[in-house]
């Protein structure tokens, strides 16, 4: 049978009950950027870092894993991008580049606070999708 897009959905039963399901659904064409923060809140300590993922999404938010599209990273504000990466073999070009190119639909960027508390924003801008935008605060550690 040939590839048809869609929703695969999977149910797990016990004993006749529903235990589990997993729906499975086809995204359509990127149509924006989003940004994921592993935290947003960070300390001014220079050894505190946020890891965000970087994701090409349909219309509907899904990531669309086939997505490999240039995204221009801009950070503003107290701190500064450490690192960016996709995790694709064939591209070292968006190892350490504002410029990175999204694998399998995502990429990676790494932001490091400055030594004061305040913001940091992270702009990713893609020809022809919508901007995605992030704000990470940061704040003095406790003594």
């Amino acid at each position: 049978m040939p590839y048809q897009p869609g929703e695969l959905k999977a149910v797990a039963l016990e004993k006749g009950k529903e235990t589990a399901v997993k729906v499975l659904k086809t995204s359509g064409e990127a149509a924006g950027i989003r940004l994921v923060a592993d935290r947003i809140t960070i300390h001014s300590d220079r050894n505190d870092l946020s890891f965000i993922t970087i994701e090409a999404v349909d219309k509907n938010g899904m990531v669309v894993p086939d997505a490999a599209v240039k995204v221009k990273l801009t950070l503003t504000g107290n701190g500064e991008l450490i690192a960016t990466g996709n995790a694709s073999p064939n591209d070292m070009e968006s190892v350490n580049n504002p410029v990175i190119k999204t694998f399998k639909g995502k990429a990676q960027a790494i932001l490091r606070p400055f030594s004061t508390a305040g913001k940091i924003t992270l702009k990713a801008e893609s020809e022809g999708l919508t901007t995605g935008e992030l704000v990470v605060n940061v704040i003095l550690p406790h003594d």
